[in-house]
């Protein structure tokens, strides 16, 4: 009687089931399945912020017809003329400061040497000469252009023949200052063959500003 088989598996799946529970034929382990590797969370892109815009350069405002400083200000020599002994030096001026401005009346005026050191100056203002407000804007042609607007001149008159050479000034520069302004506009003195002016005793006779040459 061919028993003993079977017999053997259940005698075997008695004693292994007081350990574990027999599996049935042909089950393997119980498979555990995979713990998920959880995804990685993406780093949000950084929000990029706004360019702010440029701020705007402030325009600097003066009052209406407020007067020119020495410092906003450059000069040359624009003329010379003599004739018997008296000389005509004109000089013009132009703004180069951010606003308009105006020139009234003479100018003060200091013969200078090489080092820009005062000379013995005597001054006296052309009366004859019309007193106006001259309007000198800002930004104009460069000095010396032909047939430039809002630049405003003036006139230096002197005798060069009338004293001796040891009672002279020999000035290497022309110093000008503006009413309300102590800041000195400098111009070379020399002419056009770059010669300096004699100017007998120092002394000077200075028209007003005009806006014509």
């Amino acid at each position: 009687m061919t028993v003993w088989p079977a017999m053997l598996a259940g005698i075997s799946c008695a004693v292994v089931a007081g350990v574990a529970a027999c599996d049935p034929p042909g089950s393997a382990f119980p498979t555990v399945p995979p713990t998920p590797t959880p995804r990685p969370t993406p780093t949000p892109a950084p929000t990029p912020r706004p360019t702010p815009p440029p701020t705007p350069t402030p325009i600097i405002a003066a009052p209406a017809g407020a007067p020119c400083l020495g410092t906003q200000l450059t000069m040359h020599v624009s003329g010379e003329q003599s004739t018997a002994g008296t000389v005509f030096v004109e000089l013009e001026l132009r703004n180069i400061g951010p606003y308009d401005c105006t020139l009234r009346g003479s100018p003060g005026v200091r013969l200078l040497d090489s080092s820009s050191q005062p000379l013995p100056t005597v001054q006296q203002n052309d009366t004859r000469s019309p007193v106006t407000t001259v309007i000198l804007a800002s930004g104009t042609a460069p000095l010396g252009t032909i047939g430039a607007r809002s630049h405003g001149w003036f006139t230096i008159t002197f005798n060069d023949n009338r004293c001796a050479s040891s009672a002279a000034e020999i000035p290497d520069k022309w110093g000008v200052t503006v009413s309300g302004s102590a800041a000195v506009v400098v111009a070379s003195a020399r002419d056009a063959g770059g010669a300096l002016p004699l100017v007998c005793g120092g002394a000077v006779t200075v028209a007003a500003f005009k806006s014509q040459p």
